[in-house]
């Protein structure tokens, strides 16, 4: 798809651009798309001043971290396990890099939506939730599902928007 979505929660904000042909050369997709992206993030407040050596220094619950969320060239294909979706962070648990991946459809259908990577930065004041899709994103307001679980949450989103709607959720931990 060759772009890359940019969401800022604290804003309810997003813009793409494109993914640099090198880039993708040099980190293919996945979890090297994922510390890529994560990295550059990190590299920008450096550059804004923010912080000395900000990937040490930036709280992990900060609206200044970033969660990069990557699928591969290989997504949506026949080739096997090309449904998964990758993500980076720095982790709240040990303050280091936070790598997990997760299979199912979402990475197919975010996929389809026109995008390679999704980049949220920001903290939202309130709870949200992203309805992605090819026109664009939408923030909807997601107070009603702070307290469920995973599986409700999913569940309510569908009932909500369609059953055969895509969701990517996180567990009462998040």
């Amino acid at each position: 798809m060759n772009k890359v979505l940019y969401v800022n929660l604290s804003e309810n904000s997003y813009h793409s651009e494109p993914l640099e042909p090198k880039t993708a050369e040099l980190f293919f997709g996945g979890r090297g798309f994922g510390i890529c992206f994560l990295f550059k993030h990190f590299k920008t407040l450096q550059q804004e001043g923010k912080y000395k050596h900000p990937f040490a220094e930036v709280d992990p619950l900060s609206a200044d971290n970033v969660i990069v969320i990557a699928t591969s060239p290989a997504t949506g294909t026949q080739m096997p396990t090309s449904g998964r979706v990758h993500m980076n962070y720095k982790s709240p648990l040990t303050g280091a890099l936070g790598s997990t991946n997760a299979g199912g459809r979402w990475a197919v259908e975010f996929k389809k939506s026109g995008y390679d990577l999704l980049v949220l930065t920001g903290k939202s004041p309130k709870p949200v939730y992203l309805v992605i899709s090819g026109a664009g994103v939408e923030f909807v307001e997601a107070e009603s599902l702070k307290d469920l679980s995973s599986i409700e949450t999913r569940t309510v989103i569908k009932e909500k928007l369609a059953q055969k709607v895509q969701v990517l959720t996180i567990g009462a931990g998040g």
